[in-house]
């Protein structure tokens, strides 16, 4: 059976469409609309791009490539969330509970389930990110020298794990960053108050260099194939500033209240829809008890310092996540709005939730650590019974505990086993009709456009000659009524035959996502679609039957290419250049300086 984890922004490619991609960054994808420019995601798009056509040209299908990339996903944040716990916990049974918290909380589901691989991959990585910083600036804080060869290799390898996450999702990058100049700027008062005034200044500036500029400045480097051509080519940079940011659209996408963020529970769970916030389920209000619960035990920990420290920092960590995740709204929704207008970066979270992220990294290191000081304050209480059976005791303590817990965890999260979480949670089954219309498509050499009402289905094929347009394309934000009234209106033969369009569909809507009326699958929308566009007199093909497909058997089309997009190509090629030179030039030292 073809089914596919493709559901919401989840990607898929017939195998026509990954023969056609190529090795080279490209930044006009022709295969949408008039031509759309891939500038501002070229820094997640080029490189999906090239391991989807590695993994292909050694012989994967997109069927077997797909799934592979979303168990690296749960993989990734499995080992990256462990690792972290481990580190700052100083205990490796306890940790194991930090990978379910960081992978089975309700936001990491919901992009699961969204299909959203690139910010899911990012979130997978962060941990790992933030583990090799933290524990890069712990070294530095413990050590006397600071101006070492050994910390400038880790100092760059920390740069090209920075930029591997920026591939991944720049939104979510900067927030690791943030959590990382947040724990520089305490570990730096931390030291600097311990040493002589006349070594401050000099001190403080090796810890920045070290680690916070250098990993920036090769992450940047890696990058120059998409920043090269913003800051050379004039108007380069708007695409990115209209995709990743719309100030208009902040207080709309701040539906998150405090009392959902602060309980680690997504406002759209468990269904998903788009600006439906559900009420919230008072199960989830145990967990920032257990979160911060612990503290209350935090003299009486047999933990380090340094660990005691780290502590501190990702309770502040989850509960500047709870504050800004909620967005504009109250409490204090006035001081989002001032970072946001204020603080460079930050209009990047028009969408509030992925600060979603502070508060899963603060929680899955927090809550284990509370079971931990529960275990041992009980275990205290039966000291006469954990002497006569010495170690028994505290085991059997720890298994029941962590076992109510992780009951207690699927407990809240039920909805999964329920059945009510959509999207990749119930794969996507590739239909013989959208098989047929691709072939049909293939076929025809000549030029032209599909135009699919209201919106594009999943499993659409287009390429650079058969280009796809959408209604949203041609009439922008036409509710249904007017898309109604639009195609019935004599303006619609013209504006089909100049956009070039041959074909106009009517998805099948396999999603159930396109034809909705109130938060629900309305068929008699898609009905009254239908009917409207066969009434324009064109021909419906009869070879399909769940999609529906009519020709324009008259239309002409046309393609603009702006004048900019060859500059930056060229531009494009050089920062591709400038990153396979340093990242062999960094290979090569690597090598040398191990083998040394």
């Amino acid at each position: 059976m073809n089914w596919f984890l493709a559901s919401g922004d989840a990607p898929f490619f017939y195998p026509e469409q990954i023969r056609a991609l190529s090795w080279l960054p490209g930044i006009m994808d022709y295969a949408r609309g008039f031509g759309e420019s891939r500038l501002p995601i070229l820094w997640l798009d080029y490189p999906f791009q090239i391991v989807t056509k590695l993994l292909s040209t050694i012989g994967l299908s997109w069927w077997v490539i797909d799934k592979l990339l979303w168990v690296l996903v749960f993989g990734l944040a499995a080992y990256a969330s462990y690792r972290l716990a481990r580190y700052v916990l100083e205990n490796s049974h306890v940790a194991f509970l930090c990978p379910l918290i960081y992978i089975g909380n309700t936001y990491f589901l919901l992009l699961f389930g969204g299909g959203q691989l690139g910010v899911a991959l990012a979130y997978g990585l962060s941990p790992y990110v933030l583990y090799r910083f933290i524990k890069f600036i712990d070294r530095i804080t413990i050590n006397k020298e600071v101006s070492s060869i050994k910390y400038l290799v880790s100092s760059i390898q920390n740069g090209l794990w920075l930029a591997l996450l920026i591939c991944f999702d720049l939104r979510l990058a900067y927030l690791v960053m943030g959590a990382v100049l947040l724990y520089l700027a305490t570990s730096i008062m931390y030291r600097v108050l311990s040493i002589k005034y006349e070594k401050k200044i000099l001190y403080t500036l090796y810890f920045i260099l070290y680690t916070f500029i250098i990993p920036l400045l090769v992450a940047i480097m890696v990058h120059m194939f998409w920043i090269l051509p913003i800051m050379m080519v004039r108007g380069g940079a708007s695409g990115i500033i209209d995709v990743l940011t719309n100030p208009g659209m902040l207080k709309f996408l701040s539906f998150a209240d405090f009392s959902h963020t602060l309980s680690l529970l997504h406002p759209n769970w468990p269904e998903n829809l788009f600006g439906r916030v559900y009420f919230l389920q008072p199960e989830f209000l145990v967990l920032p008890l257990l979160a911060f619960g612990g503290l209350l035990f935090y003299e009486k920990s047999k933990m380090s310092k340094r660990n005691k420290r780290d502590l501190y920092f990702f309770a502040l960590l989850g509960l500047l996540g709870a504050f800004l995740a909620k967005g504009a709204g109250e409490p204090f929704g006035g001081v989002y709005i001032w970072f946001f207008d204020h603080i460079p970066g930050f209009v990047m979270f028009r969408d509030p939730t992925k600060f979603y992220l502070f508060i899963a990294l603060g929680y899955s290191v927090l809550i284990p650590f509370t079971l931990l000081q529960l275990a041992h304050v009980i275990s205290i209480k039966y000291y006469v019974l954990s002497i006569k059976y010495k170690n028994g005791i505290h085991n059997t303590l720890y298994f029941i505990l962590y076992t109510l817990f992780v009951i207690f965890w699927l407990f809240t999260i039920r909805a999964v086993f329920t059945g009510r979480v959509a999207g990749n949670f119930r794969p996507l089954v590739l239909t013989n009709e959208y098989i047929t219309l691709k072939d049909l498509l293939v076929a025809e050499k000549e030029p032209y456009r599909t135009l699919w009402l209201p919106r594009a289905d999943k499993f659409v094929y287009s390429s650079d000659i058969h280009p796809l347009l959408t209604g949203d394309s041609l009439w922008k934000n036409a509710s249904m009524g007017a898309l109604l009234t639009i195609v019935d209106s004599p303006e619609f033969p013209k504006t089909i035959l100049n956009a070039g369009v041959r074909y106009i569909i009517v998805p099948a809507d396999i999603e159930k996502r396109i034809f909705l009326s109130d938060y629900r699958y309305d068929q008699s929308q898609r009905d009254a679609l239908i009917e409207a566009v066969s009434k324009t007199g064109l021909q419906k093909l009869p070879e399909f039957q769940q999609v529906a497909v009519f020709e324009n058997p008259i239309y002409t089309f046309h393609a603009e290419i702006p004048e900019y997009v060859e500059k930056q190509e060229y531009w494009a090629r050089v920062g591709l250049a400038i990153c396979i030179v340093l990242i062999g030039w960094l290979l090569l030292n690597f090598r040398k300086s191990i083998a040394s």
